[in-house]
């Protein structure tokens, strides 16, 4: 094994851009390669140049398998934020990834992470309604999500996000004005 033949510090070596072999990892949703590099004390929340963890490199690109692996077992911080103030919560949700969306969720207790903005001041309320994940809307207001928090240009809206009541919805990523009308007038 490599690991054998290098010697441990092979573990938490970093290339020209910090990166880790447990980001490549993360990145490829290798959940073996994960579970081999945790069990020889890889650093979970090992930032790369541009400030992110495995978690989030897993997070933002949808490798569910890895987010699982690392918001569970591994105990990955889930509060770290990257050179633009994002957490792994914002990036699954600025790429759209509901089911990486909601693991983290499931993990999260402190309505200070789920208010948490980013260099925008965009909260992952914000970014969730703009990609049309309802579900993680659901969930982010159910958990205490200000619908109140305004972003970098002072609004609480951005592009075609709208408020009903307090429900913030992106009406374009909607399957149909219906079936938006369906989830705002849903009781909780």
């Amino acid at each position: 094994m490599l690991i054998d033949t290098l010697g441990p510090a092979i573990v938490n070596a970093t290339d020209t851009k910090n990166r880790t072999p447990l980001h490549a990892a993360a990145f490829t949703d290798h959940v073996e390669c994960l579970q081999l590099l945790l069990g020889h004390n890889a650093q979970v929340n090992s930032p790369d140049a541009s400030g992110k963890t495995s978690l989030m490199m897993a997070a933002e690109n949808g490798q569910t398998n890895a987010v699982e692996l690392l918001v569970s077992s591994a105990k990955a911080e889930l509060t770290l934020q990257d050179a633009v103030k994002n957490t792994a919560l914002h990036l699954a949700c600025s790429k759209g990834h509901e089911t990486s969306a909601l693991l983290i969720l499931e993990k999260i207790t402190d309505r200070n992470l789920i208010n948490s903005t980013n260099a925008a001041l965009q909260t992952p309320l914000h970014v969730a309604a703009r990609n049309g994940l309802t579900v993680v809307v659901q969930e982010l207001l159910a958990k205490g999500a200000s619908v109140l928090a305004v972003d970098e240009n002072g609004k609480i809206h951005k592009d075609n996000t709208i408020f009903f009541g307090t429900f913030l919805l992106n009406v374009s990523k909607c399957f149909s004005l219906i079936h938006c009308l369906v989830i705002v007038l849903t009781p909780g």
